[in-house]
């Protein structure tokens, strides 16, 4: 493929779309079929818009190994490239994925698979303010993030964070500025956890999630 950007890198962080172990807050709201649909399809559409835009390679990173995702490359003709996400928590997943990144990449980003508000111009955005910023971050509006990347490691930033709660983004920042890391930041986005993520999602794309 002739990407725009062949020296970056985009890893997409997923868990296996398997019934009661993905979306369990929408569980309530959808059931634990409906729900693991919901991440089925987050996630085939991020893979899909990824091979439309030819923005630079790609990764899906998967959570665990799964047969979810053997038979998602299948459908793909076994042509994407799978790895497996190392870590006790996010943070040492992400920084070992970034680290990863990094030796394979000039500059390494990475996305959710819960967000369908990424765009071809967003993700294009993060990787052009690499080149004046060490390191780039876009937010969620729940406090969290939906995006972060760079072109250096910095472990000290995936550490001492509240995974999973509205504080990640703040205490993220904070140590970006504490370590005077220079740093971009995106417009923020919705990700979908909840019962009202979901149905503002769907009515972005009513026809990808209902």
């Amino acid at each position: 493929m002739n990407y725009k950007f062949p020296d970056a890198k985009i890893f997409v962080f997923s868990k296996p779309a398997i019934a009661g172990k993905c979306k369990t807050r929408l569980i309530p709201s959808l059931g634990k079929e409906r729900a693991a649909k919901v991440q089925s399809k987050l996630l085939i559409k991020i893979i899909d818009d990824l091979l439309e835009y030819q923005i630079c390679p790609f990764e899906i990173w998967q959570s665990e190994v799964s047969p979810y995702f053997t038979e998602l490359n299948a459908k793909y003709n076994h042509t994407l490239i799978m790895e497996t996400q190392i870590g006790n928590d996010l943070g040492e997943r992400m920084s070992h994925a970034l680290s990863s990144g990094l030796k394979r990449s000039k500059m390494t980003i990475i996305i959710g698979s819960d967000c369908i508000e990424y765009s071809k111009q967003y993700l294009t955005d993060a990787i052009k303010s690499l080149d004046t910023n060490e390191m780039v971050i876009g937010p969620a509006f729940d406090g969290g993030y939906v995006l972060i990347g760079g072109h250096s490691h910095y472990p000290e930033v995936f550490k001492d964070i509240h995974w999973g709660t509205d504080k990640v983004l703040s205490e993220s920042l904070a140590i970006l500025d504490s370590k005077n890391i220079n740093y971009s930041q995106l417009i923020s986005l919705n990700d979908v956890d909840t019962a009202d993520d979901y149905e503002k999602a769907a009515q972005i794309c009513r026809t990808i999630l209902t």
